[in-house]
């Protein structure tokens, strides 16, 4: 127990320090294209922070990934937890939804963290950010999408939505897929008995399952960089169809 609130302080007082951290940035830093680097860089210093403090414990696979350069990254979706293990090997933006924007604590930090809030609902809105996407990517950003549009509980990867796909197409930016896989927590298989202490899904309450975290000594966590695709290959559906497989296979595998 004393564990557990020693982790609970040292989370609170990094969650502060970032805070603080990216409304200076937010406030002082007029151009975007510098206040969305700098952003990026704190969130994945912080996040390298987090998961130490978690007791998080990733095993990465290909990694770093023969291409480096500035791409699209899909990705499975599990757990907030995705976004703290992902951001603390790459400095990225990430795309998320307006709904997770009007959530009080979740959308208060992906603000601080400059995400690139989307509405999939309105076809003209779409359009639109999709044309901003492509130009941040044109710009060298790095972008991490989580295609499924939703945190799922495990059982598979869900189907993947491919209408961002298409914000690498229009540039000719590579997307570089990434398997992410709870593999223990505790010491304990990650299995329909302990999985809710770290995926977050459906009907999950933020805060208790945060404060739950804190109780959890350690998360084995693997992340698998396949190979990259070009956008040039094959239709957008192909390439939606592709990735999916290729993540879908590594996840049902060991």
């Amino acid at each position: 127990m004393i564990g557990a609130v020693i982790k609970f302080f040292l989370f609170a007082l990094l969650l502060l320090l970032y805070v603080l951290t990216s409304l200076i940035i937010l406030v002082l830093i007029r151009s975007e294209e510098k206040r969305l680097r700098l952003l990026s860089r704190i969130t994945s210093l912080g996040s390298r922070l987090g998961i130490f403090i978690l007791g998080i414990k990733i095993k990465k696979n290909n990694y770093p990934p023969e291409n480096t350069s500035p791409c699209l990254i899909v990705a499975n979706h599990l757990s907030y937890l995705d976004i703290l293990i992902l951001a603390s090997s790459v400095p990225s933006l990430f795309i998320t939804s307006v709904e997770v924007q009007k959530m009080f604590f979740l959308g208060f930090m992906s603000t601080m963290a400059g995400s690139l809030f989307v509405e999939r609902r309105s076809k003209t809105r779409l359009k639109e950010e999709i044309e901003r996407l492509s130009e941040l990517l044109e710009k060298g950003f790095t972008i991490t999408l989580f295609p499924e549009g939703t945190s799922s509980n495990g059982d598979s990867v869900l189907p993947f939505k491919g209408a961002l796909f298409s914000a690498a197409g229009k540039k000719g930016i590579d997307i570089q897929p990434v398997c992410i896989k709870y593999h223990s927590i505790d010491g304990r298989p990650v299995s329909p008995d302990n999985r809710d202490l770290a995926f977050y899904y459906g009907d999950i309450v933020f805060l208790p399952h945060l404060l739950r975290l804190f109780l959890v000594k350690r998360i084995d966590v693997s992340v698998t960089w396949l190979d990259r695709v070009r956008t040039d290959q094959g239709s957008r559906k192909d390439i939606v169809d592709y990735c999916h497989r290729s993540i879908s296979s590594v996840y049902a595998g060991n």
